[in-house]
């Protein structure tokens, strides 16, 4: 069963992802963290980081698109 945090997060990178955006921000959490872990697991992405912005830290996402602008997870 899905957590509903997690179902924010999933609808988060949509956003991104339909605005074809190349980076997505999230607020650091021990689940955020482990959403993005799962889906660089999966190659979903292609890849992560932890950054201090305005004293909060955030996780930047770098989602992944194929060379037709097409992203790693569709639908």
């Amino acid at each position: 069963m899905m957590n509903h945090s997690f179902i924010k997060l999933l609808n988060a990178y949509k956003t991104a992802v339909v605005s074809k955006k190349t980076t997505l921000h999230l607020i650091y959490s021990k689940q955020s963290l482990l959403f993005v872990e799962f889906l660089l697991e999966r190659s979903f992405i292609s890849g992560f980081n932890a950054q201090i912005a305005h004293k909060a830290k955030i996780l930047v996402v770098y989602i992944k698109y194929d060379t037709k602008r097409k992203p790693a997870i569709v639908n």
